[in-house]
């Protein structure tokens, strides 16, 4: 591939080196590396976001936040994160494992990976880095903050993109009470080094094989935002196949978490971020893939209503058990 001079020889002969582009990110440009003997993916960052060019300016030390929470997910959790082999913080791209015969949980929904994702996140809710490094992009947490907590609740938004089939509405007080709270949890927080963007994008299944990928986004603040992006990314999915496999799957979610000491207040604050995601994926340009994926119109508008319906109905109520939030959600799926 022309223009391809990372230095990788440490690792593999460049003589016999094919580089594929691979990945869809939005963010970043990943390379899936050969020799015949030895397959690895490499992931770069340029000084602007991939998918608008070099007219959006975005920092490429986004990539070393990646590299190092990477890093440190991997020494907790080495059976669910895949490993870095080089790092190069001045170049601003990693090499880590190649994921061969690997699918996303959005596009292969299985309940019993829920478990596991479960205990990835009561770890990363239990541990902190002990490790001086730079975890934590700020121009990604403005971002976030911006498209999660923001746009989306300003009507008309220019950063927003309206569907004819998904109108922007309006949410109620309650709503947007506990969204500005969330928010300040969000932004203010320090109690774990969290992903940032754990969505049904981020992991990455083999048969029961998991791997966390993508995590930019990575920064200090509540494990329950982290929570609250699966918890939604796995409602949109049980909404756009018209099934009930939510229950299992939060099932297995909090069977691991509820162990944790402040439980009923980190699935109250999950339950808020999950509405919150809900909401914004409606009106972002990136919206959630598995309402998108619906091919019939009608089917398409009555997802996105119902979508808005219990995204404002979970944001204006407090759940603090399991049950109760598994009930409500009967009551709209």
């Amino acid at each position: 591939m022309k223009n391809f001079n990372f230095d990788v020889s440490s690792l593999m002969d460049i003589s016999k080196c094919e580089v594929t582009e691979i990945g869809d990110g939005n963010l970043n440009f990943v390379f899936k590396l050969s020799d015949g003997t030895h397959t690895y993916a490499l992931k770069h960052a340029k000084p602007y976001l991939k998918i608008l060019g070099e007219d959006f300016a975005l920092t490429p030390q986004r990539i070393i936040a990646e590299m190092n929470s990477m890093e440190y997910f991997y020494s907790l959790l080495p059976q669910y994160i895949p490993q870095i082999y080089l790092k190069n913080e001045t170049e601003y791209f990693f090499v880590m494992q190649y994921l061969d015969g690997f699918t996303s949980l959005r596009e292969d929904p299985q309940s019993g990976i829920y478990e596991k994702l479960g205990e990835v996140l009561y770890t990363l809710a239990t541990n902190q880095p002990t490790k001086e490094a730079f975890y934590a992009c700020d121009e990604l947490k403005e971002i976030t903050k911006n498209y999660v907590f923001e746009y989306a609740f300003i009507k008309d938004h220019p950063a927003l993109s309206i569907a004819d089939y998904a109108l922007q509405k309006q949410f109620s007080k309650a709503f947007l009470t506990n969204k500005e709270r969330l928010k300040e949890i969000f932004l203010h927080a320090k109690t774990s080094l969290i992903h940032g963007d754990f969505h049904t994008d981020s992991v990455m299944c083999k048969g029961d094989e998991v791997a966390i990928i993508d995590s930019e986004f990575s920064l200090f603040s509540e494990i329950s935002f982290d929570i609250g992006n699966i918890l939604a990314h796995t409602i949109f999915s049980s909404i756009a196949r018209n099934d009930r496999l939510y229950r299992e799957k939060f099932l297995l979610l909090f069977s691991k978490l509820e162990a944790l000491e402040n439980f009923s207040q980190i699935l109250k604050n999950s339950i808020g971020f999950c509405a919150i995601e809900m909401a914004r994926r409606l009106y972002v340009p990136a919206k959630s893939k598995d309402l998108e994926s619906i091919k019939i119109m009608q089917d398409k508008k009555d997802a996105y209503a119902l979508s808005f319906a219990l995204a404002d109905e979970l944001g204006a109520n407090d759940y603090t058990n399991v049950t109760s939030f598994i009930k409500r959600l009967d009551n709209y799926l």
